[in-house]
């Protein structure tokens, strides 16, 4: 195998673009996976035999010295077709097309048809379908070139024996031609879909990430208080469910903070619900902040607030409501929140509704032992 010591490329069971890749660095013979043993059978097939191919390079020197007037006549045959001129387009681009055809003419009767001349005429299939000819205009093209070679050898070859052999051989050669010009043509039609292929399923996968990162999205959006962005009500009820579960497994105990400001209407009227909501938003923030990440904070509703706080006794629970309140009541002046907790476990635990119940009954005694308190100032209430 003449394959200058690789074995062909990968097999093509990777994705597609890498295969592309991958192909690149082999010739189009190693490409197709042919060697001498494979060239040898097609020959054999199309009963290209040795004395026929031996007979073609007699002729060498008398096609050269015609070879610009076969190039000639062949185009003519071929500008008579409008897709042809469609795909040729321009002079230049004939003038180059013409002396790829003087080479090949001059290849037809070169003697070499070996490793070399296969991966010629592979390069063609790659080439004409780049150029999006069909097959069906390449067939036309290789009649073409047949019946020009055929007038040729008529007015050149008198013997119509040596004439009859020769355009014999050279018949065989234009179908092994054609039979290595349509490997690569059709080889490159399954790259391409591949490639399509691949590009479409990289295409799906990036509309159902998109797909998927927005749902999480809308479920997020669901999920949360679009003022606050604190879990809305019905989180903390899967929470709770989720997490009372677990605390009786693990016998650890859970803490239910329940806040609710106090007159909050009355701070609404005072100073309007613009400052009423950055206030919210204050006490959202510090609440988020005080429980961390291994805890939860919610807005139940208004102005109402509630967090989970995970492994915490009843001083614990005392400690952190009073260091929220007091950094509350540092950042927003004259604003007073009742706040209420219970905490469950290790021994005893509640219900989700008992613990929600439990905590907001909490609250509220909280709530009447403070009603003879009293706003500051009217503008008093303000949100730094």
């Amino acid at each position: 195998m003449q394959d200058g010591g690789r074995s062909g490329p990968p097999k093509s069971d990777g994705r597609a673009h890498n295969i592309a890749m991958n192909l690149a660095e082999f010739t189009l013979y190693e490409q197709m996976r042919i060697n001498d043993v494979e060239l040898q059978r097609r020959r054999e097939q199309l009963q290209l035999t040795s004395a026929s191919l031996a007979l073609l390079p007699r002729f060498k020197n008398l096609v050269g010295i015609h070879a610009r007037s076969l190039v000639d006549a062949f185009y003519s045959r071929q500008l008579a077709m409008e897709e042809v001129q469609l795909i040729i387009g321009d002079e230049e681009t004939l003038k180059r097309l013409k002396i790829a055809q003087h080479s090949y003419i001059l290849e037809l009767f070169g003697g070499d048809y070996g490793v070399k001349y296969a991966n010629t005429r592979l390069r063609i299939g790659m080439v004409h379908k780049r150029l999006g000819v069909e097959p069906k205009l390449f067939l036309a093209a290789m009649r073409n070139l047949r019946q020009v070679f055929l007038e040729f050898f008529e007015i050149q070859i008198s013997d119509p024996v040596e004439r009859d052999a020769l355009m014999e051989a050279l018949d065989k050669l234009f179908f092994y031609d054609m039979s290595l010009v349509f490997d690569t043509y059709i080889q490159s039609l399954v790259v391409e879909a591949r490639l399509a292929s691949d590009k479409s399923e990289r295409y799906v996968a990036a509309l159902e990430e998109k797909y998927a990162l927005r749902t999480r999205e809308l479920e997020d959006l669901v999920r949360r208080d679009s003022l606050t962005g604190l879990f809305n009500q019905g989180v903390l009820r899967e929470i709770l469910s989720q997490e009372i579960a677990m605390a009786q497994r693990t016998r650890q105990s859970l803490g239910l903070v329940y806040m609710d400001a106090d007159n909050f209407k009355e701070i609404n009227d005072r100073i309007g619900h613009l400052k009423g909501d950055e206030i919210l938003v204050t006490t959202a923030r510090l609440i988020k902040k005080h429980v961390g990440h291994d805890n939860f904070a919610f807005r139940y509703g208004g102005d109402e607030f509630c967090a989970l706080l995970i492994g915490y006794t009843e001083d614990m629970l005392h400690d952190w409501c009073g260091a929220w309140a007091a950094e509350l009541e540092a950042l927003c002046s004259g604003v007073h929140f009742s706040i209420g907790y219970v905490q469950i476990g290790p021994e005893n635990y509640l219900g989700v509704e008992d613990f929600i119940d439990a905590a907001d009954k909490r609250m509220y005694a909280e709530k009447n032992r403070s009603k003879s308190w009293r706003f500051g100032s009217p503008d008093s209430a303000t949100a730094s």
